[in-house]
């Protein structure tokens, strides 16, 4: 079908679209133009997971996918929150924060990492080792049932932990702006 192909891909696809948009008004390559690499290797991931699911198994679709989560990930805290300040060899938090909590901001990277990944499980194809203690490609019962909800509910905490970060990033940056 077509459904589930233009449901996985459509909103990577206007994301792409809007920061191709981002390029040409502000007449700027960068960002927006990472910003579009990011949405469009997601894309591409998700579009061979989905019309290729035999191969998802693959050394070279695993390898794209770690890799554009990674990519991800790096964009989530570099850019979009512009997290943390490499000085010399040390990492730290940017100094501007608005939470006066540090360890908050350490969680919600980590629940960041943690749930980026996790997210990818739903595109793992499911192995077991039955009680033959042979690799069996399909999962005994409704386990897909309990997993695939669980992982779209943790997408929802993620995109919200990162909204709070990317809402204080713009707060701040608009305050540097205003006198």
């Amino acid at each position: 079908t077509v459904i589930f192909p233009m449901c996985t891909v459509s909103p990577l696809w206007w994301r792409f679209m809007q920061t191709l948009r981002q390029t040409y008004e502000h007449k700027k390559r960068w960002p927006y133009l990472g910003n579009a690499l990011k949405y469009f290797v997601a894309a591409e991931v998700a579009m061979f997971g989905v019309f290729n699911p035999s191969k998802k198994d693959s050394f070279l679709w695993l390898s794209c996918f770690v890799l554009a989560t990674l990519y991800q990930i790096w964009w989530d805290v570099m850019m979009d929150w512009e997290l943390l300040v490499v000085e010399g060899k040390r990492i730290r938090l940017r100094k501007t924060r608005i939470y006066s909590v540090e360890w908050m901001y350490w969680t919600i990277l980590g629940i960041n990492v943690v749930l980026r990944f996790g997210w990818t499980l739903s595109f793992l194809p499911p192995h077991y080792l039955n009680r033959a203690g042979v690799l069996s490609n399909q999962f005994e019962g409704d386990l897909s049932h309990i997993v695939n909800p669980t992982i779209a509910a943790a997408e929802i905490v993620r995109r919200t932990l990162w909204g709070f970060l990317r809402v204080e990033m713009e707060a701040i940056k608009v305050g540097r702006r205003e006198p």
